[in-house]
């Protein structure tokens, strides 16, 4: 089952991104959001996604409720989903029966929960027939069952009928298209009000972020009650602008002026459809208003996912071929166009011989480009451009750096316009300019296994019918999280035989830069048959070396606690052994679609975040039943 234009949510600083991809459902601080930017406006009506009622369905309470509380939420988050199983409740009845608040929701999917459109559309679809919170309770308590599935068609469906509902005007429903835009209003009044990540709560105005315990809402609406104030009452400093990335252009191909005082770079894959309808759909006015009128440059960096786009390499050694071989950059342009037009056409194994046609197209002698192709010449250039792109903090394409501040994603026009406008004013470009809405598919399984010859660490037995591949940052929290709370829970079907279990190693070095050295440290310790001690402790003493620019005498002193030979793991360490491996794993998990850690797979299915165990068990015997 499709749904129509199912909004694509994209992040634009790094910083914003690194609050996502960590695989939190919530952040821990905010900016106090500004009251009345809430949208209260109803979801009943069947021509309309808001309906003429009056009474907003997706509400509960006294209208004339003293406290008002909107929830911003997300129904495959876990986080959320264990704010309603463990204190909504208690809210309900101490507050929105007795009359003190009225509890309003508010869809806010995450990107990175490929799900979470289609769960907030059913429940809409479930209000046109009066079942609005009945759908909601399911969905939350039945979420480890649909959240990774690669179509929720038939369970959402299957919940339709088990409350009663007429399951074919449902499902109607759901393939219709009709509340699209309004979750995409939800999104942009979300992101208005300072919401950042799930769940999040706007009371009477003011921000509390997080699954916070029942005691915390008491404290929160009762200081509301009484007059109070949730923050300090004073306005929080606007955030200064992110130190932006000196990124360099030298030898790249560049349209526009290159004296021109905005530089936007571009990391883009030729096989990746978002970055098609960038060329098709946004490109033309970009160049027209600004690389054209010389307020722009515009700069292409290859940033090719090979694992899921296996032409793209040769694509763009073939832009850097026909440059090379007419000795300009108009050429390279050209072929970066026709590339982009013809991406349908060229998908296959055939690839190279139509490349070879396109530069026919330009002047190009075809067996001299064809020379030129199949001598890889630029295929360390390429990598280089992957690999500091990477470095950068990309992890997906198209990304842009705007005078080197990151603007994520093939945004249409009027979002670079503002993007634009807010750099040259010195500004901060986060938060980013509403989400597009477009197509976003939903992550399918890996099309072949992921390979384990230079993973970090493998446990458990070599035959299990379950591999659990971990994509993970030494520095991240969540990470540590999942190793002190989901680890213990995944280790009975360790020591059964069930799972085999897999360490790779993804530092998000912009954000965690003693990750990568910690990831050495653990490889340098497994030289000494003490990888896992090595990684345990780690994520143990993550709070003592994380931020510490002495890091790396921590982890010397971590090898002394494990007996280790330091003369061997000092060498090995301090001469860098085992960091191109460790880059190995960082560009392999981008190609596999990891975004952000810790990133899973079992077997083949993806499983991005810090999921509780129930999430891996649900997977692990859907997989046992395959």
């Amino acid at each position: 089952m499709m749904f129509k234009n199912k909004p694509l949510i994209l992040l634009v600083s790094l910083l914003l991104i690194a609050g996502f991809i960590l695989s939190a459902c919530a952040s821990d601080t905010g900016p106090q959001a500004p009251a009345g930017t809430e949208d209260t406006r109803p979801v009943t009506g069947e021509d309309s996604p808001s309906g003429s009622e009056t009474a907003d369905v997706r509400s509960k309470g006294d209208p004339d409720a003293p406290v008002t509380i909107v929830e911003y939420s997300d129904f495959q988050c876990p986080y959320c989903s264990r704010w309603v199983l463990d204190t909504y409740p208690t809210l309900l009845e101490e507050y929105i029966d007795t009359g003190k608040v009225r509890l309003e929701f508010r869809d806010f999917p995450l990107n990175f929960h490929p799900n979470a459109d289609e769960a907030a559309i059913a429940t809409r679809c479930a209000a046109e027939q009066g079942a609005y919170w009945e759908m909601h309770d399911r969905l939350f308590e039945s979420q480890a069952g649909w959240a990774n599935l690669p179509d929720t068609g038939e369970a959402f469906a299957s919940y339709a009928d088990d409350l009663g509902l007429d399951v074919e005007a449902f499902e109607q429903c759901l393939n219709s298209g009709r509340y699209d835009e309004a979750l995409v209003e939800d999104l942009q009044a979300g992101q208005a009000a300072g919401v950042s990540g799930t769940p999040s709560f706007l009371i009477n105005g003011q921000l509390l972020v997080g699954a916070q315990p029942a005691q915390v809402f008491r404290q929160a609406i009762d200081t509301v009650l009484a007059g109070g104030e949730l923050n300090t009452g004073q306005p929080q400093a606007e955030a200064p602008p992110p130190e932006p990335f000196d990124i360099s252009i030298e030898g790249a191909a560049i349209k526009g002026d290159p004296n021109a005082p905005m530089t936007i770079i571009e990391y883009s894959d030729y096989q990746c459809p978002f970055c098609s309808r960038f060329v098709l759909q946004t490109m033309p006015a970009l160049v027209q208003e600004y690389i054209d009128s010389g307020q722009a440059k515009l700069v292409f960096k290859d940033f090719p996912l090979t694992s899921i786009h296996p032409q793209a390499q040769k694509a763009s050694e073939a832009t850097r071929c026909v440059r090379e071989l007419t000795g300009n950059d108009d050429s390279y342009w050209a072929m970066h166009d026709l590339l982009f037009e013809g991406q349908q056409e060229w998908g296959n194994s055939r690839a190279p011989e139509i490349f070879a046609g396109y530069a026919e197209q330009l002047g190009v002698a075809r067996d001299d480009f064809s020379a030129c192709l199949e001598s890889g010449q630029f295929a360390d250039a390429v990598k280089a451009d992957l690999e500091e792109g990477v470095a950068l903090g990309v992890r997906g394409t198209p990304t842009f750096f705007l005078n080197g501040q990151a603007f994520v994603g093939a945004q249409p026009i009027t979002n670079f316009r503002q993007a634009i406008a807010a750099v040259e004013a010195g500004q901060n470009i986060q938060p980013p300019p509403p989400p597009t809405p477009a197509p976003r598919p939903t992550p399918a399984p890996l099309p072949q296994d992921v390979p384990l010859d230079d993973a970090a660490g493998i446990v458990g037995n070599p035959d299990a019918p379950i591999t659990i591949v971990e994509y993970s940052d030494y520095q991240c929290p969540f990470c540590q999280r999942h190793v002190q709370q989901t680890m213990p829970g995944l280790q009975k079907y360790i020591e059964d035989g069930t799972v085999k279990y897999v360490f790779k190693d993804f530092p998000l070095l912009s954000i965690h830069p003693q990750a990568a050295k910690a990831s050495e440290a653990a490889r340098c310790a497994g030289d000494q048959d003490a990888y896992w001690e090595m990684h345990d402790r780690l994520f143990a003493g993550q709070q003592q070396w994380s931020g510490n620019p002495a890091a790396v005498d921590v982890y010397k002193g971590y090898a002394d606690q494990l007996n280790l030979d330091r003369t061997t793991f000092d060498a090995c360490l301090d001469g860098g052994t085992y960091s191109d491996v460790v880059m190995a794993n960082l560009q392999e998990g981008s190609g596999f679609g990891i975004q952000g850690t810790p990133g899973f797979f079992v077997n083949r299915q993806p499983l991005p975040g810090a999921y509780p165990i129930e999430a891996f068990e649900a997977l692990i015997q859907a997989e046992l039943d395959r």
